[in-house]
């Protein structure tokens, strides 16, 4: 069996319908199916007062669970066993979607009332084949839901893997931030003591402090000079 959960608005209130086909369905067949479920719901569920109509099709979107959004139904290959479909009919006087979340899937109503004539059944011995499919029906029920919560889960881990992704993709944009944040105050750091005149030489004196470069040959000019001026001290003492 190829199970579908369907929902739309009946009278103000949303109605959550399993849906089961042979096959894979076709829109057209799909669509049959809705018509044909929703307007015997809505013949149990009309209220006093209301006109007798049937259900018709405005809009049809199915719930993706890759990009976890609504999205329109076009095309049979967007079906998957289980999936979620919600169904638009068309704004009138009588018919107002309403927004509220989704209850749980359920078996039709026709289906609900058939169970109930199966618990008056007397002898196990002699089971009417309805009682056995609605039997069916109940098991069908319970693998449908325990479907729809493995998809929920699987959802939902998908979309905890998204978050920490993101995350771990904050940290190291933190990280780098923090890194450049450093460098540049170090920059700042070092411009400033570099803008700093020593002491020693005051810049009001139309003087500049002397390089590493200016100071080293400074020195070694000294040191060159150096025997000169102990021959001229020695001269001077002998004279």
């Amino acid at each position: 069996m190829y199970t579908l959960l369907v929902c739309a608005d009946i009278y103000g209130d949303k109605c959550n319908l399993e849906m089961s086909f042979p096959l894979k369905p076709t829109l057209d067949e799909l669509r049959a199916k809705i018509v044909a479920m929703f307007s015997a719901e809505m013949v149990l569920r009309r209220p006093e007062g209301y006109p007798e109509t049937g259900f018709s099709i405005a809009r049809v979107q199915i719930y993706d669970d890759s990009s976890l959004k609504w999205e329109n139904l076009e095309t049979s290959s967007q079906l998957h066993e289980y999936d979620q479909i919600y169904v638009f009919q068309p704004q009138t006087w009588w018919h107002i979607d309403v927004q509220k979340s989704l209850p749980p899937p359920r078996s039709s109503s026709i289906n609900r009332r058939l169970l109930a004539d199966c618990s008056m059944c007397a002898s196990p011995r002699s089971t009417p084949a309805h009682c056995q499919f609605d039997a069916n029906e109940r098991v069908m029920s319970a693998k449908v839901r325990l479907e729809e919560q493995r998809r929920r889960e699987r959802a939902l881990r998908e979309e905890l893997f998204r978050v920490r992704e993101e995350t771990e993709l904050l940290e190291r944009e933190v990280a780098r931030e923090l890194s450049r944040s450093r460098v540049t105050k170090w920059q700042e750091m070092c411009a400033t003591q570099a803008s700093i005149t020593p002491k020693s030489f005051p810049s009001g004196g139309g003087h500049s402090p002397p390089s590493v470069e200016g100071r080293y040959n400074t020195l070694k000019d000294r040191a060159l000079d150096q025997p000169t001026v102990i021959n001229e001290v020695c001269w001077a003492n002998k004279t």
